[in-house]
């Protein structure tokens, strides 16, 4: 009887998080920083954009505060609540803050002008890869392709299940030389396109959401506090960390996923209180839940 109850408890148990650790290095405050919504890196340090504050921040490479620049204003010259950023290597920010378009600024704080999508959607998720600029878009085409500031591809569409999902829909890109990754918030898989808008690979299975929306009805779809959604994604190296914000109620804030980039499951459900910002190659850059003005510096122990 004891050897069926142990098969029946291995075959049949509930799949539990897997034994990961993170190494932590530094934990560093910044007291001139309210809320950490963008990071990106500098050659010499690392840009936030902070929405409380509506400003742009600028850290050299020990996170010590240089200078900031910005302020509230409801034009391409000015800030509203930051959704992403990027550093393109001109001492360039392409920032999203507005309805639509995408404001560039070099490192200075001067504006330079806009990128103009006339899509009628904030751009969720901005990419610099190859001499492009990569946009993510809650509106098909999702991914939108830029060289000098000029339209030269896009492609991707929503799966059927998000016609009863609400406009907005946060959208989470990564990238290699040589492929683009997307992230849709209600369900898995990650879809990866050659900059052509070939799709060639599908990357997570849905059973993987903590809380999926197919428990809910449609109209409950529009109450994220009760769904898991794919809040982001980062490359680091050979891996894709996909990270879940998890509903309200949860004992935890975030599960990570973390596949290779040929789509193998390398680890799932790794429960944490940690945003992933972004990574510098080799460590990954966190900021604690607890308090939006912290960085965590950490690696994940192989």
């Amino acid at each position: 009887m004891k050897n069926l109850f142990l098969l029946y408890f291995l075959l049949f148990q509930p799949i539990l998080s897997f034994p990961l650790e993170l190494e932590e290095f530094q934990r560093i405050e910044l007291p001139q920083c309210k809320s950490i919504d963008s990071l990106v890196i500098l050659p010499d340090g690392y840009a936030i954009a902070d929405s409380y504050q509506h400003k742009i921040l600028i850290y050299d490479k020990n996170f010590s505060f240089i200078k900031s620049f910005g302020k509230l204003k409801k034009t391409d010259d000015g800030f509203e609540i930051f959704l992403s950023m990027a550093y393109f290597p001109k001492n360039l920010l392409y920032i999203s803050s507005h309805f639509s378009n995408v404001s560039i600024f070099n490192l200075e704080g001067n504006f330079l002008g806009t990128i103009m999508t006339d899509v009628g959607e904030t751009v969720r998720s901005i990419l610099y890869q190859n001499g492009f600029i990569i946009l993510g878009i809650p509106k098909e085409p999702l991914i939108r392709i830029y060289k000098e500031n000029k339209l030269i591809s896009s492609f991707g569409k929503f799966p059927d299940y998000y016609k009863n999902y609400p406009s907005g829909a946060m959208i989470s890109l990564a990238s290699s030389f040589d492929t683009i990754y997307c992230a849709l918030p209600l369900s898995y898989p990650i879809l990866g396109f050659t900059y052509e808008g070939k799709k060639i690979i599908e990357i997570g299975s849905p059973d993987l959401m903590i809380k999926p929306y197919k428990t809910l009805d449609n109209e409950e779809i529009k109450d994220f506090k009760k769904i898991s959604v794919i809040a982001q994604i980062v490359l680091l190296k050979n891996k894709i960390i996909s990270v879940q914000l998890l509903p309200k109620g949860h004992s935890y804030k975030y599960a990570w996923d973390i596949f290779s980039v040929d789509g193998k499951l390398l680890k799932s459900s790794f429960f944490i209180n940690y945003f992933l910002i972004s990574n510098d190659g080799e460590n990954l850059i966190l900021q604690d839940y607890e308090r939006k003005n912290r960085i965590i510096i950490a690696k994940i122990k192989e």
